[in-house]
């Protein structure tokens, strides 16, 4: 993701966004390995697109994620 799809263009990371969101949105409850390098690109391309996160299913899923410790202040990151 990081060397082919960020940062090409506008639209690369309006679509990566909207790829990521559906991405997230079929992960399971309990935080898979890796998810808060995918959170960290995901707040990268929010901000890159000054989007700010609608989507109420992902804004559950994020919720319980929010339970692990090593994600919570990335996760209040993304949803304030």
């Amino acid at each position: 993701v990081m060397q082919s799809l960020y940062k090409v263009s506008a639209q690369h990371t309006v679509l990566l966004v909207e790829l990521i969101s559906a991405l997230l949105l079929q992960l399971p409850d309990e935080p898979l390995t890796n998810l808060k390098k995918l959170l960290e690109i995901y707040t990268e391309t929010l901000f890159l697109t000054q989007s700010k996160l609608t989507n109420e299913a992902l804004l559950q899923r994020l919720e319980v994620w929010k339970a692990n410790a090593g994600l919570k202040k990335l996760i209040m990151g993304i949803t304030a």
